[in-house]
């Protein structure tokens, strides 16, 4: 299944493929990891050099000096991630999310809090079951899990795809072009723009259809790291790694 773009080769999953995945990842951060770039269309190295700052999963986050409504998160460009993660985009952004984004967030979040040494990491996505504890997970892990989802699935699985796949989504749900592109943090038509995203594949409109997205103007980095409301889960997670 692919856009019908010129670029060749942009593919996306299923909605199938992406629950399967969500239910073979061994994990809270894994699943997390591709929620959320399902759900945000994000690339794999914004997301790797997200902080614990840009995410506001709260209903009103005034309170942490940022005037966005609703669960969001920040996208921005920086080049001090410890990981070298860096965003492509030079223009911060503001991607709303749905409460279900959180309750993957908060699940990692007590998976985490096991982990004494990524206490006082500021990344958002860290090592949790090898060595070195605590540092900020590098594109090499990503791919790994990604290269294990796509044999244990028997389905091709990149990361890029899942950004692939929210564009498809938001398109086939009605989002005009000029919203998803500003989603995808793209000044125009390209290879993560499509031009084209035909209903070859099965399930329902996404529910959480965007039609307006936030502006970062105003916005300031809170001061209090995780913005989350943290519950306690029944247990852990099988460990990958």
């Amino acid at each position: 299944m692919k856009f019908a773009t010129t670029a060749p080769g942009i593919e996306y999953f299923t909605r199938e493929q992406v629950e399967l995945m969500i239910r073979m990842a061994r994990n809270a951060r894994d699943r997390f990891l591709i929620v959320l770039m399902r759900a945000t269309g994000m690339r794999i190295g914004e997301t790797l050099g997200m902080r614990r700052a840009d995410v506001h999963f709260l209903a009103d986050s005034h309170q942490l000096g940022c005037h966005a409504g609703g669960p969001h998160v920040h996208v921005h460009r920086r080049r001090d991630n410890a990981n070298s993660a860096l965003a492509k985009s030079r223009k911060s952004r503001t991607i709303p999310v749905t409460t279900d984004v959180a309750g993957y967030y908060r699940d990692y979040e007590w998976e985490r809090e096991a982990v004494q040494e990524a206490a006082d990491s500021d990344m958002v996505f860290v090592n949790l079951f090898r060595a070195p504890l605590g540092r900020a997970m590098s594109y090499p892990n990503a791919k790994q899990l990604f290269d294990r989802l796509a044999k244990w699935a028997q389905v091709v699985a990149r990361p890029h795809m899942l950004r692939h796949t929210a564009a498809n989504e938001w398109i086939r749900a009605g989002v005009p072009r000029d919203v998803v592109q500003k989603l995808l943090g793209t000044s125009g038509p390209g290879r993560s723009s499509p031009t084209c995203a035909p209903l070859t594949a099965s399930g329902a409109k996404p529910s959480n259809v965007i039609r307006q997205v936030p502006d970062d103007g105003g916005w300031r980095p809170c001061s209090r790291g995780c913005c989350a409301v943290r519950r306690r889960l029944g247990g852990l997670a099988e460990v990958a790694w």
